[in-house]
């Protein structure tokens, strides 16, 4: 199982998320501003045919486990040509994003393996739902914020304490 660094596990992962072929966070709508201008371009001129850029959906991969390990070879695979197109191509003038090689292209490759995939919420992780699974991930620019550093640090000793 993969764990971002910016995520806390405060309780054991559900039983679905241990014994499922593959686990992660959430499922994610590519609509979400950061997969935007990525998705934009790689629908008129990425000649990737394995990925299907029209697909709206993505699994956050803040956390990740696998029971099945065959389809990693070709995930691996594709994120090198991605980023290869991605490199050489002038139509994108922003830095690459690991979301689309990561995160948009393992929600593909798994529908086609026909994966069992379980998450730990389906989309948006609420704050009571993240405490009742003892799970916390911090996003982006939150990272930097002092009083979100503090309620982090409370947490971290309130479970402890516990």
């Amino acid at each position: 199982m993969h764990i971002d660094n910016d995520v806390f596990l405060f309780k054991k992962p559900e039983k679905d998320l241990l014994d499922s072929d593959a686990s992660f966070q959430n499922y994610e709508r590519v609509e979400q501003y950061w997969y935007k201008d990525q998705l934009k371009i790689a629908k008129k001129e990425c000649p990737i045919k394995e990925i299907d850029y029209n697909v709206e959906m993505s699994l956050n991969c803040g956390i990740m486990g696998f029971n099945k390990f065959d389809v990693l070879p070709e995930w691996m695979e594709l994120a090198l040509q991605y980023i290869n197109w991605f490199d050489n191509t002038e139509s994108i003038k922003k830095e690459l994003s690991s979301i689309m090689f990561e995160q948009y292209h393992i929600f593909q490759l798994l529908k086609k393996y026909n994966y069992n995939i379980a998450v730990i919420e389906d989309f948006y992780i609420s704050p009571k739902i993240a405490k009742e699974k003892g799970y916390t991930h911090l996003i982006s620019g939150s990272k930097r914020r002092p009083d979100l550093e503090e309620k982090v640090e409370n947490r971290l000793a309130q479970e402890l304490a516990t």
